[in-house]
């Protein structure tokens, strides 16, 4: 999945939620994490993004679900400064 899409897809949520959110949420810190700390590796940290975008594309995620993924890639982000937010 581009980020791109994933994110603009992201920024218009309005689906019913998705029940597994915040296990990706935790997983996609604890492996952008991971990326970051094994040599800085960068796109590792970028395909744990993706894989999340994905992941979350299918469920359909909430407007709440929504604003703190976006709220994580943020901060994520402060490491990579590349995504378009």
């Amino acid at each position: 999945m581009e980020i791109a899409w994933g994110i603009a897809k992201l920024k218009k949520a309005k689906g019913a939620g998705d029940s597994r959110f915040e296990t990706r949420l935790a997983q996609l810190e604890a492996e952008f994490g991971q990326a970051m700390d094994s040599d800085l590796n960068a796109p590792g940290a970028i395909a744990a993004i993706e894989k999340f975008l994905a992941a979350c594309e299918k469920p359909g995620l909430s407007e709440k679900q929504a604003s703190q993924a976006l709220a994580l890639l943020r901060k994520l982000d402060g490491a990579l400064a590349c995504l378009p937010l």
